[in-house]
């Protein structure tokens, strides 16, 4: 994982420091449930490694996205395929370390939803597993609030969305935020 890790560190820092954050919030979130810790490290790693397939991704996309700058048609068809190339990078060479249903669900269906509306794959409810569930809520948490949303704006558009994750976990993780809010304000702010 070093090499791999030192690698999307030095070339796509904004996305690493997001990449940890998730992680962070998604071991305090699992903690929280009362899971397991060797399950906690294995959705930690995934997280982490969610978007490793960024690295397979032509500079030109990878320019766009730094610079808030709309995708063409085929650019997005290639961008929804990034957690398909990230499992294909762990394959080659980093697979013993990683090949756990949980690492590689992570990476490939962190992007997928609950209603199928997601990519790459489209699929939906319990052909994806919770612990991705519980890695995309944590990461997409920390999208939106890396483009400046309040906790409470992020809060409210969780609640009214009716597809992205169980409604179970939903409920569990809007606790969570409201439990937690010094550990998660301690999280966001480094």
């Amino acid at each position: 994982m070093f090499n791999l890790t030192v690698f999307f560190e030095r070339n796509f820092k904004k996305e690493y420091k997001e990449a940890q954050k998730a992680s962070k919030i998604a071991e305090e979130f699992s903690k929280f449930k009362g899971l397991e810790k060797s399950l906690i490290r294995k959705i930690c790693i995934g997280t982490e490694l969610h978007k490793v397939g960024y690295i397979g991704l032509p500079r030109k996309i990878i320019q766009k996205l730094r610079n808030n700058e709309q995708l063409a048609p085929e650019e997005i068809l290639e961008y929804r395929e990034y957690p398909t190339k990230g499992v294909e990078i762990l394959s080659r060479k980093y697979m013993e370390e990683y090949d756990t249903p949980v690492v590689v669900g992570i990476i490939r269906e962190h992007t997928e939803r609950l209603d199928g509306c997601g990519y790459p794959s489209r699929i939906s409810g319990k052909t994806i597993l919770k612990t991705t569930y519980i890695a995309s809520l944590c990461i997409w948490f920390i999208e939106e609030n890396s483009k400046g949303k309040p906790i409470l704006k992020i809060v409210n558009e969780l609640e009214e969305d009716r597809g992205f994750v169980p409604k179970k976990l939903k409920k569990e993780f809007l606790r969570f935020l409201s439990q937690k809010s010094d550990e998660i304000n301690e999280i966001l702010d480094n």
